[in-house]
């Protein structure tokens, strides 16, 4: 039976562990990783008249790096069905949403016990995820 991973990532050193862990839990060719980029903008931003086309522009260069990403692992995987998945607005709570929304069709989340914040014991955004989803949360360290 197929299953399906949440891999949200953030760009950080931490990414390249997470998307391995990913890897190793893929067990058949119909498995799936979905690559999860939750971009977060200041408030004060968002109140700027052209902030569309920033958040737009943002948006479209972190998919080509999540692109990028997925064509590396299907050149090195390519029996895994890679989706790339880019939004906006606060992390935690996006991804925990997410979970919800999805809660019938995701297996696992995949993600690092710290992101772009490095330095604590455990990322204000994991620790959340953790506490949120409805699936299983597997911390990568």
């Amino acid at each position: 039976m197929a299953k399906r991973f949440l891999v949200p990532v953030d760009g950080s050193a931490q990414q390249e562990k997470v998307v391995a862990a990913a890897i190793q839990q893929t067990r058949s060719a119909e498995d799936e990783l979905l690559l999860y980029r939750v971009v977060e903008f200041p408030e004060n931003l968002l109140m700027l008249p052209n902030y569309k086309a920033v958040v737009a522009k943002t948006e479209s260069y972190v998919k080509d790096e999540l692109e990028a990403v997925k064509s590396q692992l299907l050149q090195d995987h390519p029996q895994l069905k890679v989706t790339v998945l880019v939004e906006h607005g606060k992390g935690k709570q996006k991804i925990a949403t997410f979970c919800r929304d999805h809660e019938l069709s995701l297996d696992l989340v995949i993600m690092g016990v710290t992101g772009e914040s490095a330095g604590n014991l455990t990322g204000s955004t994991t620790a959340y995820v953790v506490n949120h989803a409805p699936c299983n949360v597997l911390v990568v360290k």
